[in-house]
């Protein structure tokens, strides 16, 4: 049966319970630690891909390199899945720079879909 006064330490100690859950929650690394791992932890150099960014199929390819570069000293892809996709968007920079923006487009979204990021 539970008594009808609580008592006066019961506030206290539930503030303090609390607390305690709360900060076992937090993390106590910045939100760049993750990425200092990764980018030590791979120490490999992103492949220069020489596209134009006048078109809209090489604003479009140039984007996403970028994001794989970023991916990759980030850690979140292999240096391996790095490669493969750059290799993979050699045809659709060939495409764009002979003025082929709807192959160069198609292209670009298989590779994008091929390694896992949307179209």
């Amino acid at each position: 049966m539970l008594s009808k006064t609580a008592s006066p330490l019961a506030p206290i100690a539930l503030a303090i319970a609390t607390t305690l859950s709360l900060g076992a929650c937090t993390p106590t690394a910045g939100p760049n630690a993750a990425a200092a791992i990764g980018a030590s932890a791979v120490p490999v150099a992103a492949a220069s891909v020489d596209v134009s960014r006048t078109s809209a199929c090489g604003r479009e390819i140039g984007t996403f390199v970028d994001l794989l570069d970023r991916d990759l000293a980030t850690g979140f892809v292999s240096p391996r899945v790095h490669e493969a996709a750059t290799r993979e968007l050699e045809p659709a920079i060939a495409a764009c720079r002979a003025g082929d923006d709807g192959r160069a487009r198609a292209t670009l979204r298989a590779v994008r879909t091929r390694h896992g990021y949307p179209a």
